[in-house]
């Protein structure tokens, strides 16, 4: 039986799951956010008014997830997964790292007076 390293705890495994879950919807989200607004913003960019843009971005949009839909959705699983067994992603590491508490009779001031 492996021990747990100091000043931590085990996280249960659906709180680790559940956090994995949570972040993948984010980075799914605002990936499409990023690619959806800079596609559209440099097709609507040469329109002379909004709402030509608007509908020249909102076309190319789609035009661009009807092509490379498939290479976005793979490349936000492969940085996923990549981000998630670094264990960068916060809530998804085996163990929970406790926070320090000061003790009771430390100085809080700072000054050795």
């Amino acid at each position: 039986m492996t021990e747990s390293p100091p000043n931590t705890i085990k996280r249960p495994l659906i709180v680790r799951i559940l956090c994995a879950l949570a972040w993948l919807m984010l980075i799914y989200i605002g990936v499409n956010f990023l690619v959806g607004g800079i596609v559209g913003g440099i097709a609507g960019a040469g329109e002379t008014t909004a709402a030509a843009g608007s509908a020249a971005g909102q076309q190319a949009a789609e035009e661009f997830y009807s092509n490379y839909g498939v290479l976005v959705l793979a490349g936000i699983l492969i940085a996923f997964v990549g981000l998630l067994m670094s264990g960068k992603l916060p809530g998804t590491g085996q163990y929970k790292q406790l926070k320090r508490s000061m003790p009771a009779n430390a100085d809080q001031s700072g000054s050795s007076d």
